[in-house]
């Protein structure tokens, strides 16, 4: 699983409590970008894949109760130089952090104008298969 960069975006004054708890897992860059006209910082972690759900949840509960703030989550594709992996990294199954996971589950429970139409012409699979009494093709439009 390729590193990710996680954007916080904070009321001032949290960026140090963001740079202590990437230094505590082992994150692999830190910078942070002074404040905006929105009075909001903001700082950049790449962090290896082997710690990435325990520093996002870290980070959600230091911020949490201190509005505004935003964690974004991005996958680095390329880097030059190429980020080195630790044994640990190289061994671990590929995993997505539990945001990915929600992402992703919330776009494939949608209901679409694909998925009516696959329904439908389900239905008529089916019920062809029943007029005609024929156990395959009402398995194949289930």
């Amino acid at each position: 699983m390729p590193a990710k960069l996680i954007e916080v975006f904070a009321a001032p004054g949290h960026m140090d409590t963001m740079a202590a708890i990437a230094q505590r897992f082992e994150a692999l860059n830190f910078w942070k970008e002074p404040a905006d006209s929105n009075a909001t910082e903001a700082c950049r972690i790449v962090v290896g894949p082997e710690k990435q759900q325990e520093l996002i949840d870290e980070l959600q509960s230091a911020l949490t109760g201190a509005e505004p703030w935003r964690i974004t989550i991005m996958p680095i594709e390329a880097t030059i130089p190429e980020l080195e992996q630790t044994e640990q990294a190289k061994r671990s199954p590929e995993q997505a952090t539990r945001e990915e996971l929600y992402a992703e589950i919330e776009r494939g429970a949608r209901i679409d104008s694909t998925f009516l139409q696959l329904v439908i012409l389900s239905t008529i699979v089916a019920a062809i298969g029943l007029l005609q009494d024929n156990v395959a093709v009402v398995i194949g439009g289930c």
